[in-house]
């Protein structure tokens, strides 16, 4: 008999970025081991390409939101008749519900993801119910275990990245043209969605500062609706809105990091970004603030770390990045060689399903 794995986002799906790339793989992989996989969202993704990938792979996708509705939850676990389900992005109460739910319904085996910590606490008491608990960072972890969840079903395992092989060269001179930047000039790009979480109004403001001096340079970022947000805005009260570049949400967002030089991560707060991975990928160095993974060391000789949610720490970290282009092929190797051996998404697909879904 087949068996399934029901996988519960309680998030929405506005691109085909990384996280969708790597739950694609990971549907991939148990299809090759003879688990069908069903998905749930809160709404439908907005991605035709991952709509479609999804279903030539035979996934079945739920669109029910989950937020305080157990009945719901009880029909999804009941229609879908799991054998594991792996939770993602859930708050304490919806990770209670789920796990009293499918231990009544008989589910075989619980596993969560922890991308992020609030309220670690609370979860102590509720964490104890999976029989799995994978952090996507040691920082995530520490965390967790300095109030006092320590169980023996913590683990950490981090998210990877997939890039399918491009033409670098010809991306870098196709969306250099789209933003009307031309070769000879410096780019910085960053992929994050729109939330202060992602700390875009730090990078700015630091941007500001850093184009002070370096006219010439530009910033690109990708992920945000410049139609609905106030991000470009403060970009245009900050004088910089002319090199400030809004690559808006697309499929393959990664694409576009192509036309840059360096990367920048501005985030407050953050759990394993994927699109660090993906510059790394692409040789890119990078200027990371010292959260999430790059708070493990992740960083190593790919670039700069500095302190998050600080607008002159990030200042003088990218002042010290495009004083250097020396430097810059140098990191580049050793942030791709980083990838292959920690970030490579085959691999980390690969453990996931065999160490924690056939365990």
């Amino acid at each position: 008999m087949e068996k399934t794995v029901l996988y519960i986002t309680c998030s929405q799906s506005t691109k085909y970025g990384g996280g969708e790339h790597f739950f694609l793989e990971t549907a991939r992989h148990c299809r090759q081991l003879g688990y069908k996989t069903v998905v749930q969202y809160q709404d439908r993704p907005k991605s035709s390409a991952y709509l479609y990938d999804l279903k030539d792979l035979g996934v079945d996708i739920v669109t029910v939101p989950l937020k305080w509705n157990p009945l719901k939850i009880f029909e999804l676990i009941f229609n879908s008749k799991p054998d594991i389900i792996h939770v993602n992005f859930a708050n304490s109460a919806l990770l209670f519900e789920i796990a009293i739910i499918a231990r009544f319904l008989r589910v075989k085996r619980l596993i969560d993801t922890e991308h992020c910590v609030s309220r670690p606490i609370m979860r102590k008491y509720v964490l104890s119910l999976y029989d799995s608990v994978i952090c996507v960072s040691n920082e995530i972890r520490n965390i967790m275990s300095y109030s006092g969840i320590t169980s023996s079903n913590l683990s950490t395992l981090s998210h990877g990245a997939f890039l399918t092989p491009v033409n670098s060269a010809q991306l870098r001179d196709k969306f250099r043209g789209e933003f009307r930047i031309s070769g000879q000039e410096k780019v910085l790009a960053c992929i994050a969605f729109d939330s202060p979480v992602k700390g875009l109004d730090i990078l700015l403001k630091s941007f500001q500062k850093v184009h002070g001096d370096c006219p010439d340079v530009h910033l690109i970022i990708i992920g945000v609706d410049s139609e609905t947000s106030k991000l470009p805005a403060l970009a245009r009260d900050l004088g910089i809105a002319y090199h400030v570049h809004w690559a808006g949400i697309r499929d393959e967002g990664w694409k576009v990091l192509t036309a840059a030089d360096v990367y920048v991560q501005s985030s407050r707060s953050e759990g394993g970004p994927i699109a660090v991975m993906e510059a790394m990928a692409l040789k890119l160095p990078i200027v990371t603030t010292r959260v999430g993974l790059m708070s493990d060391g992740e960083a190593g000789e790919a670039g700069v770390v500095c302190t998050p949610d600080d607008v002159d720490s990030l200042t003088k970290a990218i002042r010290d990045m495009l004083k250097q282009p020396e430097a810059w092929k140098r990191m580049g190797e050793a942030g791709y060689r980083h990838y292959m051996e920690m970030f490579q998404g085959e691999k980390l697909v690969e453990t996931l399903v065999n160490d924690y879904y056939l365990a």
